[in-house]
C-alpha cells in the first residue's frame, strides 16, 4: 500500500512495534508514516511524524522542528477526537485488512501530504527557527562533536528542567533565540519555547556533524 501511495517512502528495521516507513527526499526534513496493527481488536492504526531529525522518538504534538499526529486526527481536523475515530476497524480478513489498508493510503494522500508540505513551509517561514539554524552555521566550530551526549546528561543532571540546564553553548543559544524572539515580536508559544528550540537545534547540530563525520 505505501509503495503505492506513497513511493517515496522507505520501510525502516526498528525494535519498535508497528510497520515504520521514512521519506528523505525533503531533507534537511523528514517524514515518517507509522501503521500498526492489533489482530485481537481487528484494527489498524496510522500516525504521522516530520521533523529535522533522521529518527522519530514516537511522541504525538507540535514543536517548531518535530511534529506527529494521528491520521484520523487530520482527517477531523481536531488534537481531541472520539476514541472510536482513532482507529481503523477491519473484518478480521486478508480481503478486509486489504481494504482498510487502502483507506488508509488514499487518507494519506489526502490528508498526511498536505501536513508534511504545509510543515516544511511553516518552518521555512519561522525567522526565529531560521535565525537559529544561521547561529549553528556561524558557531559551527565552537560546538562540539559530543553535543548530543553533554546535552542528555546536563538534562539529567538538571532533573530535565532547561532553565537549570547548564551548558555554556546551550545558555549561549538560549540567551540568543530568546533575545532575537523579542526583537521580532514572536508569538508567545515561541518565546515561551525558546529553551525547547535550543535544544532541538543543538541536537540537529549533532546529527548534522555525524552525518560529515
Amino acid at each position: 500500500m505505501i509503495g503505492r501511495c506513497a513511493p517515496e517512502f522507505r520501510e525502516l528495521t526498528t525494535k519498535r512495534k508497528g510497520y515504520w516507513f521514512r521519506s528523505d527526499s525533503q531533507r534537511p526534513c523528514y517524514q515518517f508514516i507509522v501503521i500498526g496493527s492489533s489482530q485481537k481488536e481487528r484494527c489498524l492504526t496510522c500516525d504521522v511524524s516530520w521533523g529535522f531529525f533522521p529518527i522519530w522518538d514516537g511522541a504525538l504534538g507540535t514543536h517548531q522542528m518535530t511534529a506527529a499526529a494521528g491520521l484520523p486526527n487530520l482527517r477531523l481536523r481536531s488534537r481531541a477526537i472520539p476514541a472510536e475515530e482513532s482507529y481503523y476497524e477491519h473484518e478480521g480478513t486478508e480481503a478486509g485488512i486489504r481494504r482498510t489498508l487502502d483507506r488508509i493510503g488514499l487518507e494519506i494522500v489526502t490528508h498526511a501530504f498536505p501536513w508534511f508540505r504545509s510543515k516544511t513551509q511553516e518552518a521555512h517561514g519561522d525567522r526565529l527557527l531560521q535565525h537559529g539554524l544561521e547561529w549553528l552555521r556561524a558557531h559551527d566550530q565552537s560546538i562540539p562533536a559530543s553535543i548530543q551526549e553533554d546535552l542528555r546528561q546536563a538534562f539529567v543532571q538538571a532533573g530535565h528542567v532547561p532553565w537549570r540546564v547548564e551548558l555554556p553553548v546551550f545558555d549561549l543559544l538560549k540567551t540568543e533565540l530568546r533575545d532575537f524572539a523579542a526583537k521580532i515580536g514572536a508569538s508567545s508559544d515561541h518565546r515561551k519555547e525558546t529553551a525547547i528550540l535550543a535544544q532541538h537545534l543543538l541536537i540537529y547540530s549533532g546529527n548534522t556533524k555525524q552525518n560529515v563525520a
